[in-house]
């Protein structure tokens, strides 16, 4: 580091008080100078840094806008068997991972047990169901005993129907002989 201010000069001993209050001076005035040309120096090389970073990402963003053309070039220089092989691959593998979804549904569905949350819901539903069918099993009863009995009171109604229909006819008989006797005793 020595090497470093050879050229700067050798400052001679001051010999007074003056002279080295001088010589601070000088030394200060010369520090402030250094520090603006290192302040410059460390603009400039952040400058230069930004310049490259972006000459990077430019050289990035072409080496990625030249790759595509070079897989479509790699492609149409494929055999077109090969290429066949490996499309008819692609779509095998398609349906195989379609296969696979399926197929791991249906394992999902096959892994019920009532202690998973799942099955604790399902649980609860199945109970509820199991109440509702209950109900509607004890109204079924309700109702066709309530059907039997409409259905004896429908036959009570018809036989009430045909006893008053005899009445009627046999109440219209005893007025038609009441009116002939009534007539026969006028008549004597």
């Amino acid at each position: 580091w020595r090497d470093a201010f050879k050229g700067e000069g050798e400052a001679p001993t001051p010999q007074t008080p003056e002279e080295a209050a001088v010589a601070v001076q000088e030394l200060r005035e010369h520090n402030g100078a250094l520090k603006q040309k290192v302040e410059v120096l460390g603009g400039a090389l952040q400058e230069r840094e930004r310049r490259v970073l972006a000459l990077e990402a430019e050289l990035a963003a072409s080496r990625a806008a030249a790759s595509p053309k070079i897989a479509q070039v790699s492609k149409l220089l494929l055999d077109p068997g090969v290429h066949r092989e490996f499309v008819q691959m692609r779509e095998e593998i398609i349906l195989a991972r379609s296969r696979i979804k399926v197929l791991q549904e249906e394992v999902d569905s096959l892994k019920y047990s009532p202690e998973t949350q799942q099955g604790k819901a399902l649980m609860g539903q199945v109970q509820k169901l199991r109440m509702e069918a209950k109900t509607f099993r004890e109204e079924a009863e309700v109702a066709h005993r309530v059907k039997q009995q409409l259905q004896q009171c429908r036959r009570s109604l018809d036989e009430l129907t045909m006893n008053h229909q005899a009445l009627q006819d046999y109440a219209k008989s005893l007025s038609q002989q009441l009116e002939q006797a009534q007539r026969k005793a006028a008549v004597s």
